[in-house]
């Protein structure tokens, strides 16, 4: 399941040229302190207390107003607008919400709109500077936490994933990626009310097919109840070589050495993504994208099926860390 960026009004090669936006001055007052960039705790090759660079208003002038954060597509009604979707704490971690706002306005016409409030955040640096940069091979890891996971509002989607905006313009140096939106999903709350599949959460390489759940598109797996803390996990391997991509999901807060290193600790769900094919002859090694133009994203939003969540219930998670580290 994505987020249905290629539905609204305007459409973009890829996320580098919506990039131009935090340039825009009137985009950035939209920000707190005029701001379109936060910054992460981050463990960055081992490192401890490093940063990485996080945009906050991604979604602006992706409506037919050419302005704003308000995303109008039924399918995806929900405004990403970074004055009321985070909150910077004293410890530095980054507090992530999606409620119902009864009481906004629309953006264009200043009349009463309540929509939902929905959140993303977009990693422009992972040295904490450098605007333009874009994914690697490597390890990632975002730990997070909520209530509790294994509870999770049913309607409401946390994700941490890999995403480019739109096809990619060129020939992905001499194999094109069957993967569009080259998107790698590390985790996905998709409930089951959802998606209609068994448990709570997913893997995915998109484009995922319900059809295929367990390993052909996709893996469904169960977070289960009293799990406040996760980390997301994935070693992104290179396609071209072959190499396995390996997403896994842990109980509690974790760091890639431990992961790497701690035989003993377990995953609540692991998912292997090599060179296999699927029933039908499709190579899904082949939708692992190449990390030109692709930038890592994380979200708290609400999916087509609006009726499903609590409008009485405020939604938040907190990003604890973000690691990354090279092979």
């Amino acid at each position: 399941m994505t987020t249905e960026k290629s539905s609204t009004a305007v459409v973009s090669a890829v996320d580098g040229d919506n990039w131009e936006s935090t340039k825009n001055e009137k985009a950035n007052r939209a920000c707190p302190n005029n701001n379109p960039f936060i910054y992460i705790p981050t463990t960055l090759n081992g490192v401890q207390n490093s940063k990485t660079k996080w945009w906050t208003n991604y979604w602006w002038g992706l409506n037919e107003w050419h302005e704003g954060t308000y995303i109008g597509d039924p399918k995806f009604r929900s405004d990403f607008d970074p004055k009321k979707f985070y909150k910077q704490l004293d410890d530095g971690t980054v507090k992530l919400t999606a409620f119902w706002d009864k009481n906004r306005r629309n953006p264009s016409s200043n009349q009463p709109d309540p929509c939902w409030i929905t959140a993303e955040l977009v990693c422009g640096g992972m040295d904490g500077t450098n605007d333009y940069f874009y994914g690697t091979y490597g390890h990632y890891a975002v730990i997070v936490s909520t209530e509790d996971f294994g509870s999770f509002d049913p309607g409401v989607c946390f994700g941490v994933f890999t995403y480019q905006f739109g096809k990619a313009a060129d020939p992905d140096e001499g194999r094109r990626c069957e993967n569009v939106n080259r998107e790698i999903d590390l985790l996905e709350t998709i409930s089951t009310a959802q998606q209609k599949l068994h448990g709570n959460a997913q893997f995915a390489l998109q484009p995922a097919s319900p059809d295929q759940p367990d390993g052909k598109s996709l893996l469904r797996f169960t977070i289960p109840k009293g799990t406040p803390t996760v980390t997301a996990y994935m070693y992104w391997g290179d396609p071209l070589g072959l190499e396995t991509t390996k997403i896994r999901l842990y109980a509690g807060d974790h760091t890639i050495s431990s992961i790497t290193h701690d035989k003993s600790l377990k995953a609540l769900a692991e998912w292997d993504v090599g060179n296999f094919d699927s029933d039908n002859g499709h190579a899904w090694y082949a939708n692992v994208p190449k990390p030109k133009h692709q930038r890592m994203h994380i979200n708290l939003y609400i999916p087509g099926a609006n009726d499903i969540a609590n409008k009485e219930h405020v939604n938040e998670v907190i990003i604890k860390r973000f690691e990354y580290s090279h092979k």
